[in-house]
């Protein structure tokens, strides 16, 4: 390792995080840059390091309650700018990053010994003048926005593309941040006052490492990584009355709009069902809130089928319900009878009359896909919800 190699990374590098990838090669060690507010703005390891605990701090974009406890303590303690602390099995050396006398932040290099090929020469010192040099630049570039402020936008859909956020979110948790979805929290049966609602989000903030929970059009969205506990947010949701909408797995920070947008759908339609205290998958809800979406367009369904829903509709039939769950399961007759609860001869009698009647081929496997269509559609129409959920 040398001085040289390090400015010739320094150099070379497009951005801060390509800097500390090289920087991380040079001297064999996973590193990690974080703020004084122990998130992570750039962080490198090598593909086969496994460490669960670099893992887990990197997906939640900062260091555990425990790591950022052993490095405050340690930190505070240090006689010099570089020192070293444990956390879990990791042994790490931080190396105070500062600026004008002020501190910024901490590089920190997990180690297997005590450091000192680090320490020779000057070199990690070096290093974290750089560091310093270049966090500090990136920092004042978005110094006017908070990551809060910048996930907003992102919401409003004021990012063209995903460069443009990537941008805008460099040297701020969300750099690095690696969520797995998202929860949409209408709290309008809370307390309905500032302190009320920030009572809240501190609480899901000390309950959900990591989950960042804040306020966008009188939501709370918080973020739900792979380690948090799902079923003790459903407890919460029963025990204070709120409405919760979990999203399904996004790939992405920059996915979050659409995640997001379909989370809200997913509250909108569970409140319009009347139910309170809840926390439900969006995932589970996503064919009947597409389908009611639909509603309406008879140019999508087939005449046929709109003659046995306009029988139905005068005469308080079932012909659409036993068609669609005839199809559903394979014109298996049997399995018909114990998905609609209903005898044999009235299923088979059902059948019957839809063939004869309205001419309609069951068995023409052409046809299976627009029929199914065309009676989801009808259904979800006719509030028969339970076809799809």
């Amino acid at each position: 390792m040398s001085k040289e190699k390090i400015l010739t990374a320094f150099l070379e590098s497009t951005d801060f995080s390509e800097f500390i990838s090289n920087i991380s090669e040079i001297w064999g060690s996973p590193t990690v840059i974080v703020d004084c507010a122990f998130r992570i703005a750039a962080s490198f390891a090598p593909v086969d390091y496994g460490q669960s605990e670099y893992t887990r701090a990197v997906l939640h974009g900062e260091l555990s309650f425990e790591a950022g406890a052993a490095l405050s303590h340690a930190a505070q303690a240090a006689e010099k700018e570089y020192f070293t602390f444990e956390t879990g099995s990791l042994k790490c050396l931080a190396y105070t990053i500062s600026d004008a006398g002020a501190v910024i932040g901490y590089m920190i290099c997990i180690i297997k010994d005590g450091g000192e090929a680090l320490l020779k020469n000057g070199e990690l010192s070096f290093a974290a003048a750089l560091v310093s040099k270049q966090f500090y630049f990136e920092r004042r570039q978005i110094v006017k926005s908070t990551a809060e402020e910048i996930l907003t936008e992102l919401l409003d859909g004021e990012f063209s593309d995903e460069a443009r956020f990537k941008l805008r979110a460099a040297s701020t948790y969300l750099s690095s941040f690696s969520p797995e979805r998202l929860a949409v929290i209408d709290i309008s049966n809370y307390g309905g006052s500032t302190e009320a609602d920030g009572f809240l989000r501190k609480t899901l903030e000390n309950e959900f490492h990591a989950s960042h929970p804040f306020i966008y059009k009188n939501k709370i969205v918080m973020f739900i990584h792979r380690d948090h506990d799902i079923s003790r947010l459903a407890e919460i949701a029963k025990g204070e009355n709120l409405k919760i909408a979990m999203s399904d797995v996004f790939g992405g920070i920059f996915a979050v709009k659409s995640a997001f947008d379909f989370a809200l759908e997913t509250l909108d339609y569970l409140t319009l069902c009347g139910k309170n205290g809840f926390c439900e998958d969006s995932e589970k809800y996503a064919v009947i809130i597409t389908l009611k979406k639909l509603a309406g367009k008879k140019e999508l369904i087939k005449g046929d089928i709109l003659s046995l829903a306009e029988y139905d509709k005068e005469n308080s039939g079932a012909l659409c319900e036993t068609l669609y769950t005839y199809l559903c399961c394979h014109h298996s007759l049997m399995e018909t009878c114990n998905r609609l609860f209903t005898h044999r001869n009235t299923v088979l009698y059902r059948i019957n009359k839809i063939k004869e009647d309205f001419n309609i081929n069951t068995e023409d496997p052409k046809k299976h896909f627009s029929y199914l269509i065309s009676l989801a559609i009808i259904l979800a129409e006719n509030k028969k919800d339970k076809f799809f959920i």
